[in-house]
Protein backbone atom coordinates (compact mmCIF):
# COMPACT_ATOMS: atom_id res chain seq x y z
CA UNK A 1 0.00 0.00 0.00
CA UNK A 2 2.58 2.38 0.62
CA UNK A 3 4.66 1.40 -2.00
CA UNK A 4 1.97 1.97 -4.23
CA UNK A 5 0.96 4.98 -2.86
CA UNK A 6 4.49 7.20 -2.22
CA UNK A 7 6.95 4.51 -3.52
CA UNK A 8 5.89 3.76 -7.50
CA UNK A 9 5.32 7.79 -7.99
CA UNK A 10 8.43 8.85 -6.44
CA UNK A 11 10.33 6.37 -9.18
CA UNK A 12 8.16 7.32 -11.77
CA UNK A 13 9.35 11.07 -11.13
CA UNK A 14 13.06 9.59 -10.35
CA UNK A 15 12.83 8.29 -13.91
CA UNK A 16 11.53 11.15 -15.46
CA UNK A 17 14.23 13.37 -14.45
CA UNK A 18 16.90 10.69 -14.99
CA UNK A 19 15.45 9.82 -18.19
CA UNK A 20 15.70 6.10 -17.32
CA UNK A 21 13.68 3.69 -15.10
CA UNK A 22 14.57 3.41 -11.66
CA UNK A 23 13.26 0.90 -9.22
CA UNK A 24 13.08 0.94 -5.68
CA UNK A 25 14.15 4.25 -4.65
CA UNK A 26 10.44 5.31 -4.06
CA UNK A 27 10.05 2.00 -1.80
CA UNK A 28 12.92 2.63 0.03
CA UNK A 29 12.08 6.75 0.27
CA UNK A 30 8.72 5.27 1.60
CA UNK A 31 10.21 3.34 4.30
CA UNK A 32 12.20 6.42 5.23
CA UNK A 33 9.04 8.23 5.57
CA UNK A 34 7.04 5.90 7.52
CA UNK A 35 10.22 5.33 10.21
CA UNK A 36 11.00 9.50 9.88
CA UNK A 37 7.20 10.01 10.92
CA UNK A 38 7.18 7.21 13.91
CA UNK A 39 10.48 9.13 15.56
CA UNK A 40 8.88 12.56 15.04
CA UNK A 41 5.44 11.56 16.90
CA UNK A 42 7.20 9.48 19.34
CA UNK A 43 9.34 12.52 20.03
CA UNK A 44 7.62 15.55 22.98
CA UNK A 45 6.67 17.73 19.67
CA UNK A 46 4.74 14.75 17.49
CA UNK A 47 3.02 13.96 20.85
CA UNK A 48 2.01 17.85 20.39
CA UNK A 49 1.08 17.41 17.03
CA UNK A 50 -1.26 14.30 17.45
CA UNK A 51 -3.13 15.84 20.61
CA UNK A 52 -3.64 18.48 18.65
CA UNK A 53 -4.72 16.24 16.06
CA UNK A 54 -6.94 14.63 18.40
CA UNK A 55 -8.79 17.72 19.41
CA UNK A 56 -9.83 18.59 15.85
CA UNK A 57 -10.76 15.38 15.42
CA UNK A 58 -13.09 15.74 18.75
CA UNK A 59 -14.73 19.00 17.15
CA UNK A 60 -16.41 16.51 14.20
CA UNK A 61 -19.80 15.49 15.58
CA UNK A 62 -20.11 12.07 14.76
CA UNK A 63 -15.97 11.84 15.18
CA UNK A 64 -16.10 12.98 18.20
CA UNK A 65 -18.67 10.18 19.81
CA UNK A 66 -16.60 7.56 17.98
CA UNK A 67 -13.14 8.03 18.01
CA UNK A 68 -12.95 8.21 21.88
CA UNK A 69 -14.11 4.69 21.97
CA UNK A 70 -12.24 3.41 18.98
CA UNK A 71 -8.95 4.81 20.37
CA UNK A 72 -9.62 2.65 23.73
CA UNK A 73 -10.28 -0.50 21.21
CA UNK A 74 -6.97 -0.15 19.81
CA UNK A 75 -4.73 0.84 22.59
CA UNK A 76 -6.39 -2.25 24.36
CA UNK A 77 -5.16 -4.61 21.61
CA UNK A 78 -1.67 -2.67 21.24
CA UNK A 79 -0.94 -2.53 25.19
CA UNK A 80 -2.68 -5.82 26.57
CA UNK A 81 -1.27 -4.93 29.82
CA UNK A 82 -3.61 -2.25 30.47
CA UNK A 83 -6.51 -4.82 30.15
CA UNK A 84 -9.88 -2.83 30.53
CA UNK A 85 -11.76 -6.30 31.59
CA UNK A 86 -11.68 -7.18 35.33
CA UNK A 87 -12.24 -11.19 35.20
CA UNK A 88 -13.76 -13.95 32.50
CA UNK A 89 -17.17 -14.88 32.83
CA UNK A 90 -19.64 -17.42 31.34
CA UNK A 91 -22.70 -16.19 30.33
CA UNK A 92 -25.97 -17.90 30.15
CA UNK A 93 -27.73 -17.70 26.64
CA UNK A 94 -30.95 -18.10 27.62
CA UNK A 95 -32.74 -18.60 23.76
CA UNK A 96 -30.03 -21.10 22.54
CA UNK A 97 -29.21 -22.85 26.04
CA UNK A 98 -25.75 -22.58 26.46
CA UNK A 99 -22.73 -19.75 27.36
CA UNK A 100 -20.63 -17.26 25.97
CA UNK A 101 -17.43 -16.22 26.97
CA UNK A 102 -17.46 -12.80 28.41
CA UNK A 103 -15.85 -9.82 29.98
CA UNK A 104 -16.37 -8.27 32.94
CA UNK A 105 -15.92 -4.52 32.50
CA UNK A 106 -17.70 -2.82 35.42
CA UNK A 107 -20.76 -2.72 37.43
CA UNK A 108 -23.86 -1.07 35.73
CA UNK A 109 -25.36 2.44 36.91
CA UNK A 110 -27.13 2.28 39.81
CA UNK A 111 -29.95 3.25 37.42
CA UNK A 112 -30.22 -0.08 36.11
CA UNK A 113 -29.90 -1.90 39.31
CA UNK A 114 -32.71 0.08 40.78
CA UNK A 115 -34.49 -0.10 37.32
CA UNK A 116 -34.00 -4.32 37.79
CA UNK A 117 -34.56 -4.47 41.05
CA UNK A 118 -31.33 -6.29 41.22
CA UNK A 119 -27.40 -5.90 41.07
CA UNK A 120 -25.79 -6.17 37.78
CA UNK A 121 -22.71 -5.93 35.99
CA UNK A 122 -21.93 -5.03 32.05
CA UNK A 123 -20.35 -7.62 30.14
CA UNK A 124 -18.59 -7.27 26.74
CA UNK A 125 -19.48 -10.51 24.79
CA UNK A 126 -16.80 -10.54 21.85
CA UNK A 127 -17.39 -11.72 18.30
CA UNK A 128 -15.13 -14.65 16.96
CA UNK A 129 -12.40 -14.23 15.05
CA UNK A 130 -12.57 -10.54 15.82
CA UNK A 131 -13.06 -10.01 19.30
CA UNK A 132 -12.65 -5.93 18.98
CA UNK A 133 -16.32 -6.52 17.63
CA UNK A 134 -18.87 -7.89 19.71
CA UNK A 135 -21.86 -6.22 21.88
CA UNK A 136 -22.24 -5.12 25.96
CA UNK A 137 -24.74 -6.83 27.94
CA UNK A 138 -25.99 -6.30 31.07
CA UNK A 139 -26.07 -9.50 33.00
CA UNK A 140 -27.34 -9.78 37.08
CA UNK A 141 -24.56 -10.54 39.06
CA UNK A 142 -26.00 -14.00 40.08
CA UNK A 143 -25.90 -15.45 36.48
CA UNK A 144 -22.53 -14.38 36.09
CA UNK A 145 -20.13 -17.50 36.34
CA UNK A 146 -16.25 -16.25 36.77
CA UNK A 147 -14.49 -18.68 35.78
CA UNK A 148 -10.55 -19.35 36.47
CA UNK A 149 -8.90 -17.98 33.28
CA UNK A 150 -7.05 -15.39 32.64
CA UNK A 151 -8.18 -12.96 30.16
CA UNK A 152 -5.21 -13.71 27.28
CA UNK A 153 -6.35 -17.20 27.47
CA UNK A 154 -9.98 -16.52 27.11
CA UNK A 155 -9.18 -14.10 23.72
CA UNK A 156 -6.84 -16.32 22.64
CA UNK A 157 -9.79 -18.75 22.57
CA UNK A 158 -12.33 -16.74 20.63
CA UNK A 159 -9.82 -15.43 18.15
CA UNK A 160 -8.61 -19.00 17.75
CA UNK A 161 -12.82 -20.21 17.67
CA UNK A 162 -11.83 -22.77 20.49
CA UNK A 163 -9.21 -24.18 18.59
CA UNK A 164 -6.85 -22.85 21.00
CA UNK A 165 -7.53 -23.29 24.39
CA UNK A 166 -5.53 -23.33 28.03
CA UNK A 167 -3.72 -26.34 29.25
CA UNK A 168 -4.56 -29.90 28.93
CA UNK A 169 -5.44 -29.72 32.39
CA UNK A 170 -8.19 -27.51 31.75
CA UNK A 171 -9.32 -29.98 29.28
CA UNK A 172 -8.81 -32.95 31.74
CA UNK A 173 -10.84 -31.03 34.35
CA UNK A 174 -13.76 -30.58 32.03
CA UNK A 175 -13.97 -33.92 31.04
CA UNK A 176 -13.78 -35.16 34.77
CA UNK A 177 -16.51 -32.76 35.67
CA UNK A 178 -19.24 -34.34 32.62
CA UNK A 179 -18.24 -37.53 33.47
CA UNK A 180 -19.13 -37.28 37.13
CA UNK A 181 -22.06 -35.15 35.81
CA UNK A 182 -23.11 -38.18 34.03
CA UNK A 183 -23.09 -36.12 30.01
CA UNK A 184 -22.08 -37.88 27.09
CA UNK A 185 -20.50 -36.28 24.01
Amino acid sequence: LINNSIGRPIDNLISDLVGRPVVGVGFLTAILLVLTAGFVFSTVVGRRLFALWERLILQVPLLKTVYPAAKQVVEFFISPSQVPFSSVVLVPHRLLGYYVIGFVTSQSPESFHRALGKRTVNVFIPFTPTPVTGIMVVVPEDEVIAVDLSVEDALKMVVSGGVVSPASKERLLFQETKERSGSTG
